[in-house]
């Protein structure tokens, strides 16, 4: 589709990207590895970019209320997994920066 893609292994690497990188887009899962959580990456991108769209996923949130506590700190979507159709998300996510 015609994007720049960087990735990061975890939340800690996920947060330098953010202070150091020109991003436009986050998608980030929720629940990660290495003791850095996809919220602590959305609060460290309001800190250094709070510009830019953040689309947190999971398979792990139990309820509505942890999707809406996610909403409720910025981020733009949440998307749950598995994802219903790659294409389907890849394009939801492709109208935010467009």
């Amino acid at each position: 589709m015609g994007f720049s893609v960087v990735t990061a292994l975890d939340g800690l690497k996920g947060i330098e990207l953010i202070k150091h990188e020109n991003l436009n887009l986050i998608v980030c899962d929720i629940k990660m590895p290495n003791g850095v959580s996809g919220m602590d990456v959305l609060k460290a991108m309001h800190k250094y970019n709070p510009d830019v769209h953040f689309v947190a996923t999971s398979g792990h949130l139990s309820s509505d209320k942890d999707v809406q506590k996610i909403m409720e700190n910025g981020a733009t979507m949440f998307v749950k997994k598995p994802f219903p159709s790659l294409k389907e998300v890849t394009e939801k996510i492709a109208r935010l920066v467009a």
